[in-house]
């Protein structure tokens, strides 16, 4: 009852218009309407952006995701055919050029070989023969093996002493060996020598070697390989 009250007041106000108003009123209601569809256009046109962006940025972090896997198994293959190819030294036997005697220095001889599918280039190694009187406590067994370790080590990390490591050149499965002698200048005593049968006097044959990263200069190198033999 309301609403036909009210359109007939509209159609009286309407009858009471003259021409001119009649065509400004229905210009400003063409407008409105056109406004209308405007932004109802806009508002779909905006709606259909956010929908094609999100699937752009899903499209955009798939193809980063796939990238990166692709590079990840690329680099873990590398890694995998390095790890295969690489060199890998080993010792064979320590053993002693001579008997221990009275009055001579002791001497050892250390082989090793190169058991990986590469040659090992610019083997740089540091090998020593020292003298140990073992005691009731191991910890003083790892303490002696560490401090002759460390020693090696750092014959590598002090470049004015390069020039006496002994450096080569090891094809696959080729046997090399080192000449040691014993660290201790002094020639074996006969209490040495008596000493030595009772194992209260022993001999560890310590060394470290390295080999430097395939493809590279002397500046980067593999973790060295440390070994100890009791003689």
């Amino acid at each position: 009852m309301n609403i036909r009250r009210v359109l007939i007041q509209i159609r009286e106000w309407w009858s009471h218009r003259n021409g001119t108003e009649r065509l400004e009123i229905s210009c400003q209601g063409i407008i409105a309407l056109a406004t209308l569809a405007y932004v109802s256009v806009a508002l779909f046109q905006w709606g259909q952006m956010r929908a094609t962006t999100k699937q752009t940025k899903r499209a955009a972090s798939a193809a980063k995701s796939a990238a990166e896997t692709a590079q990840n198994s690329l680099k873990a293959t590398i890694h995998q055919f390095q790890i295969e190819q690489r060199p890998y030294l080993v010792v064979d036997k320590v053993e002693w050029s001579n008997p221990p005697s009275v009055y001579a220095r002791a001497t050892v001889n250390v082989t090793f070989r190169d058991i990986g599918k590469t040659p090992a280039i610019k083997v740089r190694s540091s090998i020593e023969l020292r003298r140990y009187k073992p005691t009731d406590d191991v910890r003083d067994l790892v303490k002696f093996l560490e401090g002759v370790v460390i020693g090696l080590r750092q014959q590598f990390d002090t470049s004015q002493r390069y020039a006496g490591l002994i450096r080569l050149d090891l094809a696959p499965t080729v046997a090399q060996f080192a000449t040691i002698k014993d660290k201790d200048e002094r020639a074996l005593s006969a209490q040495d020598i008596r000493d030595l049968a009772k194992s209260d006097l022993v001999f560890y044959a310590v060394g470290i070697f390295d080999t430097p990263m395939r493809g590279d200069n002397l500046t980067r190198r593999r973790p060295a390989t440390c070994f100890s033999a009791l003689m």
